[in-house]
């Protein structure tokens, strides 16, 4: 007879792979669904292509905060974080990060966890680059 530990262990292990395929079905869900918008006619009611567009953004917002907690960085400690050169490496990391430009002003230094922060900000960055127009500040 298995341990009562095992048996949690492979309960917890079912519940993840459950996730995983949740997951996994929102991404392709999202991807049809921009496709679909995508090859929709140019005439098409807009009413109905803004409800899509929400729909998916939606999902993908959905299928982005399973994958940040999965990532479970709960544990990663605070440390020293200088703004504007956090935002600079940051900027330098996404495609179109060079659209932006910062103006901060002189700062304190932040203590903060690191990963949760980068992304975070590469989070508002893509959406700004995906949703905006320039100029980005």
């Amino acid at each position: 007879m298995p341990s009562t530990n095992s048996m949690g262990t492979a309960r917890a292990n079912r519940a993840r792979l459950s996730d995983v395929a949740t997951i996994l079905a929102l991404t392709v869900t999202g991807l049809c669904a921009d496709l679909a918008i995508e090859l929709l006619p140019e005439d098409q009611n807009p009413d109905l292509v803004a409800s899509l567009l929400a729909s998916t953004r939606q999902m993908t917002s959905l299928v982005d905060r399973f994958i940040d907690y999965a990532r479970d960085d709960a544990e990663e400690r605070p440390g020293p974080v200088l703004l504007p050169t956090f935002l600079g490496e940051i900027l330098a990391g996404i495609a179109g990060g060079e659209a932006f430009s910062q103006d901060l002003a002189p700062m304190p230094t932040l203590t903060q966890r690191r990963a949760a922060l980068g992304r975070l900000v590469a989070n508002l960055v893509e959406n700004a680059l995906r949703y905006g127009q320039p100029p980005y500040v």
